[in-house]
């Protein structure tokens, strides 16, 4: 660390240190001006993890005295989600936020994490597995440089229910119905109980509820609500599929690795805050979308059947671990396998 001269205030030279270590051109530090750090996210700004996201980057501004600042182009402003983590790598972004899910090539590990239905009960489980497999599982890290990403701040997400457009009450009532789906295990789940996935984004999902598209879509409760679903879908089953694994901010690698130790030392303690702030916010979140669902006259379902769900749903992690064994990854997925079941107990 750069420590200051004592004819120059204290706070001068670190907004200096952290303006060099982000790349900014400082020639006087009287007029120094701030690079502005570029944050590609392709979920809309109303969700609740996005607005973590935003509080990230006003902590980020207020603890460095305005030095560092951060852009964030919610939505898919910049690129569709499957274009993310292109664009982050090859430095068209300096940060991305992306499902890990629609990477099962490039990242099969970390995919893993993001898209197995039944793996987490609910969001606080979810942060504990993930940051504890990235901590002790090396081939995690090793994905994340060959891709020339680094991980930061892994968002969570609540429980997926079933939002649909008619009662839910047993498994027997969703047989043959069309079910909002995504990436390549979610679907499986669906078939296992005889329902028809059906694969949507989530800007899709209003219009195809609306128009009898789909009957369901999984989802927490916090995010159907910021996508309005219970305008158009009366019904909630308390049926989960557990939390879905949550996604990290990819920040381009060779950018992370220019910053001085310092600097990310900042951006890890603003990461580590945010991680508690969000389970909190989660909590208070899926309290309101109860309140304002049922204000629209949404009927919310108890469902008796989760038990009998999971003995028909395939084995999701073993099957990723056989899976992985073709690819010539056996032993380090059998590793993270392990752990990972260990963690669910």
């Amino acid at each position: 660390m750069i420590k200051p001269a004592s004819a120059r205030p204290v706070k001068t030279i670190s907004c200096l240190t952290l303006l060099i270590a982000l790349g900014a051109t400082c020639p006087d530090p009287a007029n120094a001006q701030s690079r502005e750090i570029r944050f590609a996210n392709y979920l809309p700004a109303s969700l609740p993890q996005i607005q973590m996201d935003q509080w990230f980057a006003d902590e980020l501004a207020k603890r460095s005295g305005g030095s560092v600042k951060m852009r964030i182009f919610a939505a898919g402003a910049l690129g569709k989600p499957t274009e993310l983590l292109k664009l982050v790598a090859e430095g068209g972004v300096d940060v991305a936020a992306t499902a890990p899910g629609y990477f099962p090539a490039q990242m099969p590990f970390l995919a893993a994490t993001n898209s197995l239905p039944l793996a987490y009960k609910d969001a606080e489980q979810s942060s504990k597995i993930i940051h504890t497999l990235y901590n002790e599982i090396p081939a995690l890290k090793d994905e994340m440089r060959q891709n020339n990403v680094h991980p930061l701040f892994w968002h969570v997400i609540d429980p997926y229910y079933l939002v649909c457009r008619t009662p839910v009450r047993s498994l027997a009532d969703l047989k043959g119905k069309r079910v909002r789906s995504w990436g390549e295990d979610v679907p499986r789940l669906f078939k296992a109980i005889d329902a028809v996935p059906i694969s949507l984004l989530p800007a899709e999902l209003y219009e195809a509820l609306q128009r009898g598209t789909i009957d369901c879509t999984p989802y927490s409760l916090a995010t159907a609500v910021s996508l309005k679903l219970h305008e158009v879908a009366k019904y909630v089953t308390f049926m989960s599929i557990g939390s879905p694994g949550g996604w990290p901010q990819f920040y381009n690698l060779k950018v992370w690795e220019s910053w001085t130790p310092e600097s990310r030392k900042l951006f890890m303690e603003v990461a580590e805050d945010a991680k508690k702030r969000e389970l909190e916010q989660l909590a208070k979140a899926d309290k309101e979308a109860r309140e304002v669902m049922k204000a629209a006259g949404v009927e919310f379902i108890e469902f008796p059947e989760q038990a009998k769900l999971e003995a028909q749903a395939p084995d999701f992690i073993g099957e990723w671990v056989r899976k992985m064994e073709g690819l010539g990854k056996g032993a380090d997925a059998t590793k993270m396998a392990q752990r990972w079941r260990e963690l669910q107990k």
